[in-house]
């Protein structure tokens, strides 16, 4: 296994008790970079997440509720049509309307002799 080449400050000897030297003010430390960057993603960016995902559910909310109205609306439309085909099925199969209606075509009623029932299906 090979030894990293990581550039190390030289160790103190025991009767060394210089300060560490002083970080030049211009270049933050890496450290300290990822620190505040940390710090900037959970403070600013992940809440303004956060907000812009709630807004756009909340808008989809509102167009799936604006849709479940306008099916709501359909739906009501087409119970008033079947009611109204039901009340036009029952005035054009009356018994009386459609005597009538046979009558002005022609048609008479059968005689008591001209109407044979067969019973079994078989005729001879």
């Amino acid at each position: 296994m090979a030894a990293h080449n990581y550039r190390r400050r030289p160790l103190a000897k025991p009767g060394d008790r210089r300060a560490p030297a002083p970080r030049p003010r211009g270049r933050p430390s890496k450290r300290g970079a990822a620190r505040r960057r940390r710090t900037f993603l959970t403070l600013v960016v992940v809440p303004a997440l956060l907000m812009m995902g709630g807004i756009y559910l909340n808008s989809l909310a509102g167009q799936f509720e604006e849709r479940v109205m306008d099916l709501q609306r359909q739906v009501e439309q087409v119970e008033m049509q079947n009611r109204e085909l039901k009340v036009q099925a029952a005035e054009l199969s009356r018994p009386e309307r459609v005597m009538d209606g046979a009558r002005s075509m022609g048609m008479r009623q059968p005689g008591s002799g001209s109407v044979e029932v067969f019973e079994g299906g078989a005729v001879e």
